[in-house]
């Protein structure tokens, strides 16, 4: 009887060893197979960033970096339908003004529909969360820790378009940025700051590098020519790189005067020593409202800087949509820039895109 219950304890103890064994046997199966199903998971969401369709709108995160002055950020990413990820095309930045989000440029620029027909990527940042005292949504253009190289906005803005060129299959030589006012000023520090890597940059109502906040109103004190080209260089140490600049401003902008974006104009003269005595003008009217566009080149007599004053227009993006900070009845801006745009790849690399001051006045005739 003895030796009949000794065996029977001995068959519950093997079996509860069994099932144990089997528990923590199916215990690391589960592990394994959840290992596998979230390394398959992260294969396919990477395929999938790299293939998505075309043609689409994406509302994307900019998480902080390690610097300093790094914040989160949003940002929107428009690829044309004819995005075929085996060809490189090029990126244009758009950055909003104060007062203004991603979604308003997206809206009042078209550059949406630009890119359709030409077929290259846009994404618009916005500037989500700031520091110090501004206007609501105001780049920091005139603080000294956002335009400077290796930390705050000007860092995160070239590390959103990085962002962009690891999802997206972008020309390195076709990175261009513009922008309205704030936007406008931050689109020069990036080119400042960047200048090597971005091909060109246009503005709309901005200001020189580094200018205070003075630099706003109808008659804006700026800085002298010379103090800004010195923190220009200074910016780009030996990374100095001349730049094409399209600058579109209007005489009777009331927010940002006249005067702001002459000085842009000869800060740029002076630093890349451009050829102002040989400057192309050209002069007419859109709506009977009288306009000039003055063409300055540099030694090499190239096209790389365009000054294009209107006359009768407020503050805001000249020929846009209807929306927030949008002048409709003027001259089509965005048509402008990314003409300019697409006759300036990086220097030194072989334009695609051929065209003339003929192109540019029939866009003004528009």
């Amino acid at each position: 009887m003895l030796d009949g219950w000794l065996k029977e304890l001995r068959g519950l103890r093997s079996r509860e060893r069994l099932r144990a064994g089997l528990a923590v046997a199916w215990q690391y199966a589960v592990t394994a197979w959840q290992l596998i199903a979230r390394v398959f998971l992260f294969v396919l969401r990477g395929i999938a960033r790299r293939v998505r369709p075309a043609g689409t709108d994406v509302r994307k995160i900019f998480r902080p970096r390690a610097y300093r002055g790094s914040r989160r950020r949003e940002y929107l990413l428009h690829v044309p339908p004819s995005y075929d990820q085996r060809e490189r095309v090029p990126l244009v930045m758009v950055l909003h003004g104060c007062n203004q989000d991603h979604f308003d440029m997206q809206t009042i620029t078209r550059f949406d529909q630009l890119a359709d027909r030409h077929g290259f990527i846009v994404v618009y940042p916005f500037i989500t969360t700031y520091g110090g005292v501004r206007l609501r949504n105001c780049w920091g253009w005139w603080r000294h820790r956002d335009i400077r190289r290796g930390g705050g906005e000007v860092e995160d803005l070239w590390n959103i378009a990085n962002a962009v060129r690891r999802s997206h299959r972008i020309d390195p030589d076709r990175i261009h940025v513009t922008g309205l006012s704030s936007g406008a000023a931050m689109a020069v520090a990036m080119t400042v700051v960047h200048g090597s890597k971005i091909a060109s940059c246009a503005t709309v109502a901005g200001v020189a590098y580094g200018e205070s906040i003075w630099a706003l109103g109808r008659y804006p004190r700026v800085k002298q020519t010379a103090s800004t080209v010195a923190d220009m260089k200074q910016a780009m140490g030996a990374d100095r790189n001349v730049t094409p600049l399209f600058i579109a401003h209007s005489a009777d902008d009331s927010v940002v005067g006249l005067r702001a974006a002459q000085k842009l104009r000869d800060s740029w003269i002076a630093c890349f020593d451009l050829d102002a005595e040989s400057a192309d003008v050209t002069r007419g009217k859109h709506h009977r409202k009288p306009w000039s566009l003055t063409t300055y080149s540099d030694g090499e007599g190239a096209s790389t800087l365009d000054y294009l004053v209107l006359k009768g227009y407020e503050h805001g993006w000249y020929g846009g949509a209807p929306g927030p900070f949008s002048v409709t009845d003027a001259p089509d801006v965005s048509s402008m820039v990314w003409s300019f745009f697409a006759r300036h790849p990086r220097k030194g690399k072989k334009r695609t895109v051929q065209a003339s001051a003929n192109d540019r006045l029939r866009l003004m005739a528009s």
